[in-house]
Formats: C-alpha cells, sequence, structure tokens
C-alpha cells in the first residue's frame, strides 16, 4: 500500500493563512500545509554571496518572510487524504 508520495509544486503565493500558503500558476490554484518543522530557503543571486562567484545559493528564512506575491518551489508530499503537506520550500529571487 503507497501511503505517500513526494511531488514539487511551483507559483505565486496568492494568499497566506496560518501555516497554509496558496499558490497560483496558470489560471490553477493549489493549498499547501507547511508545518512548523519544514526548512524554508530563499535563493540568493551569486553576486550576494560574500563576493565569490557563486552560481546560486540560499539562506534559511522564517515562514513569517514569505509574502504575497513571491515565487516559490515547494516539496510537498501527497498525504492519503489528498492533502499536500511542504516538506521543502524554496523562495525564489
Amino acid at each position: 500500500m503507497i501511503t505517500s508520495l513526494i511531488t514539487t509544486a511551483s507559483g505565486e503565493v496568492t494568499e497566506i493563512s496560518d501555516r497554509t500558503l496558496t499558490l497560483s500558476k496558470e489560471g490553477d490554484t493549489l493549498t499547501i500545509l507547511i508545518k512548523e518543522d519544514t526548512p524554508i530557503y530563499q535563493e540568493i543571486p551569486s553576486e550576494e554571496i560574500e563576493g565569490v562567484p557563486t552560481p546560486v545559493g540560499k539562506k534559511e528564512i522564517e515562514f513569517g518572510e514569505i509574502k504575497i506575491g513571491d515565487k516559490v518551489n515547494i516539496s510537498c508530499q501527497l498525504k492519503v487524504d489528498g492533502s499536500l503537506e511542504g516538506v521543502d520550500v524554496m523562495v525564489l529571487p
């Protein structure tokens, strides 16, 4: 029996409520629960990483730093009941 699957969701944050993010992309919307222990990162453009040319970096941020309009990629666990739970969040520049 399959109890969960991992998938990726991406889009623009259109709503933030408690610990859930609603994403929109190409007219579709998706709501994802982000647990307290879910790692959340902000992607950093290369020129901001200590002056050393680096393709892309990331820094850990808090859930409260995510804003409506942010573009995100979220690794999600598909639960048995059909809901999605974020297991890793990347806020894109």
